[in-house]
């Protein structure tokens, strides 16, 4: 828990809590107790997650033409979520705008994680906490999606 606590700077008193409450796993070990991290990373906010998986991008500036060549997402769709959703901070506005690489990182790692799910595009990416959307009903996306196919 030390370790987890401080790599994550959260509080041994709350990691022990989730722990207990079975938010998060717990892995006993011959040294001791480790915690899972995709577990606490789950529980973070969306700005701590960024700056653990993201920490060298955090506040660097790209286009919407880099990032659409970098992380292979539609500039179209990168857009949007800029400016209609609001999921990405916006460095520079106007001609040439720019954009926070680490946001776009992050939704970039999501969108094609869904995409692998075969989990359609025209549902929000993020939530209101800034975490990845879940769907109530993943096999009812995957069979609107199937049934559009057949239809063509």
């Amino acid at each position: 828990l030390t370790a987890a606590s401080e790599k994550y700077d959260l509080p041994k008193k709350q990691l022990a809590d989730w722990l207990k409450r079975g938010i998060i796993e717990g892995i006993t070990t011959d040294r001791g107790e480790m915690v899972s991290q995709t577990a606490i990373e789950n529980n973070l906010p969306k700005d701590k997650i960024i700056q653990l998986r993201y920490p060298e991008l955090v506040g660097v500036p790209i286009t919407l033409t880099e990032a659409q060549e970098k992380y292979n997402v539609n500039r179209a769709t990168i857009f949007r979520w800029a400016k209609n959703n609001n999921y990405i901070r916006v460095l520079k506005n106007g001609y040439g705008m720019t954009l926070d690489e680490a946001e776009v990182a992050y939704c970039a790692e999501i969108y094609h994680r869904r995409i692998e799910r075969g989990i359609g595009t025209h549902t929000p990416l993020l939530d209101k906490t800034g975490k990845e959307y879940q769907l109530k009903h993943v096999w009812l996306s995957k069979y609107r999606k199937k049934k559009k196919k057949l239809a063509i």
